[in-house]
């Protein structure tokens, strides 16, 4: 993959976002007592998705697949994007995502 300078910006420290998305996500299923941590923890977890979602549309587009996952016939995004953080597999991200792939419906909690 070719990647620009502020893709490649991107993708440094990716491991660490990772294995913090899911932190978040298990003190967020804690139902934080107050509301305010709650609203910030939910803006934590919406700036990481947002980067992974980034991330894939590259490798997406540098594979030549289709925007649309319903559409792809194999999940080579989700793999490539598992080889630069080895721990994305076991996100509920990268299970959204791979459900959106064989036309499960996305739900989040």
């Amino acid at each position: 993959m070719k990647l620009t300078n502020q893709e490649h910006s991107d993708l440094i420290g990716l491991t660490e976002m990772t294995l913090e998305l899911e932190k978040q996500w298990d003190n967020l299923r804690k139902k934080p007592k107050r509301d305010d941590e709650k609203a910030e923890l939910r803006k934590e977890i919406d700036i990481n998705y947002d980067l992974l979602n980034k991330i894939l549309s590259l490798i997406v587009k540098e594979l030549n697949y289709s925007p649309y996952q319903n559409q792809w016939d194999d999940s080579e995004p989700l793999w490539q994007l598992e080889k630069l953080t080895p721990r994305i597999r076991e996100t509920a991200w990268y299970n959204l995502h791979l459900s959106a792939m064989v036309g499960l419906p996305i739900t989040l909690s």
